[in-house]
């Protein structure tokens, strides 16, 4: 049997409309950077009216009501939600950085001794 695969999360009305006008908006700009385009087009968005949101808005409801009916069944079939988020270190213990840190902290190790630059910041 296949491993159960968590249906992603719809894109919002933004990111709907930002996928058809993208071209045009950096046409429009003159750049290409990310970071200028997304500003440019947040802009834009804050300034749409409520009607021209309206479709993309729409497609984004319909959209989210098809990812909760994939979710459920998801759910119903055994899947466990953000088991993509979680990780698993070598030994197969769940966990992130500051999990490995307390159980660290937990066992009585001894901290790392401070390196040279920090010695020398000391005094």
């Amino acid at each position: 049997m296949a491993d159960l695969v968590q249906p992603t999360k719809p894109p919002t009305g933004y990111w709907l409309w930002l996928s058809d006008k993208r071209s045009a908006l950096t046409k429009e700009l003159g750049k290409t950077k990310g970071s200028e385009v997304a500003k440019f087009a947040g802009e834009r968005w804050k300034a749409l009216s409520a009607a021209d949101k309206k479709p993309y808005e729409d497609k984004a409801a319909k959209a989210k009501k098809e990812y909760d009916s994939k979710m459920e069944e998801f759910l119903a079939a055994g899947g466990v939600k953000n088991k993509r988020k979680m990780k698993e270190s070598k030994d197969g213990k769940q966990g992130g950085k500051k999990a490995r840190a307390d159980a660290r902290a937990a066992s009585g190790m001894p901290k790392r001794p401070p390196s040279a630059y920090f010695q020398f910041m000391k005094e």
